[in-house]
């Protein structure tokens, strides 16, 4: 929530389940869409609720000013996950359609797993090439990596190599990446 600074326009929330959480802190000059592919009932006349794929919408190019992808590319195209079928290049045709219906100038926060050995069949797996592929024609405003520090129980920021070292089996998680980035 923090890392959304929009005042008005149009918001949409990509395998949403923070509608409410999007509602209560964003004002209301911002209107919210929550597309899912199991949305759940809100109640809330601020927040339009879409079942659908975000590989492929009915929303008209660059309708939206800011798009949220919080812990979901990562099992767009895993079968078995959330109802997801089985398609290798899920997320780029997410990020595609993403870019498709994002205004020029727009913002893309996105959150992913991130390190080394691939977690399917849970979700897929990100690094620094991988993510150069999704977030091709979009410029990086900011990134942080972190990384969960079993001794403490607890999140903390690591830089990237760290990040990109965790290895699932041998560290028990991997790490995650915030990304905001800006459409060109």
């Amino acid at each position: 929530i923090e890392n959304i600074k929009l005042k008005s326009g149009k918001l949409l929330d990509v395998g949403s389940t923070a509608g409410r959480l999007l509602a209560d802190f964003l004002p209301d000059s911002v209107e919210i869409y929550c597309l899912n592919l199991n949305p759940k009932k809100i109640e809330n006349n601020r927040i339009k609720v879409i079942t659908g794929d975000i590989r492929k919408t009915d929303f008209l190019p660059d309708y939206f000013d800011y798009i949220t992808c919080i812990s979901t590319l990562e099992h767009i195209g895993v079968s078995g996950r959330y109802g997801s079928d089985d398609d290798r290049r899920g997320d780029i045709k997410a990020m595609e359609e993403i870019k498709r219906i994002l205004k020029p100038g727009g913002e893309l926060l996105i959150t992913v797993p991130y390190g080394i050995k691939d977690v399917l069949p849970i979700n897929k797996l990100y690094n620094k090439e991988r993510l150069n592929i999704l977030l091709n024609n979009f410029y990086i405003i900011e990134q942080t990596f972190i990384k969960y520090n079993q001794r403490w129980g607890i999140w903390l920021k690591a830089t990237e190599a760290e990040a990109a070292k965790t290895d699932m089996i041998k560290d028990g998680w991997y790490a995650l990446a915030l990304i905001k980035v800006l459409k060109k």
